[in-house]
């Protein structure tokens, strides 16, 4: 719906203005899986999400040629799409 996808859009402006450097990022992820890990347990699993959003950063910036504003925008837009996830789990897990 229009007025989701707005919302959705200036989510991903605003965070691609929050970013300036790819080590922002790193620091963002480590502290979501910290913070998971902290406050849901090891076994939870939104740790097991954060762990996997590290993993697949970690890997994905070992591969990546891409700018640095193109990897803040792909970043911006997955962490968005995760965050929608997270906000509206799936029945089976919530």
């Amino acid at each position: 719906d229009q007025k989701t996808s707005r919302t959705f859009d200036n989510k991903e402006e605003d965070c691609q203005k929050k970013y300036s450097k790819i080590s922002e990022i790193e620091d963002d992820i480590n502290l979501i899986y910290l913070n998971a890990k902290q406050f849901n347990g090891a076994n939870h699993f939104i740790t097991h999400l954060a762990g996997q959003l590290k993993k697949d950063f970690e890997k994905y910036m070992k591969n990546s040629f891409l700018s640095a504003e193109s990897l803040i925008s792909e970043y911006c837009s997955l962490f968005e799409q995760l965050d929608e996830y997270l906000m509206n789990p799936p029945k089976s897990i919530s």
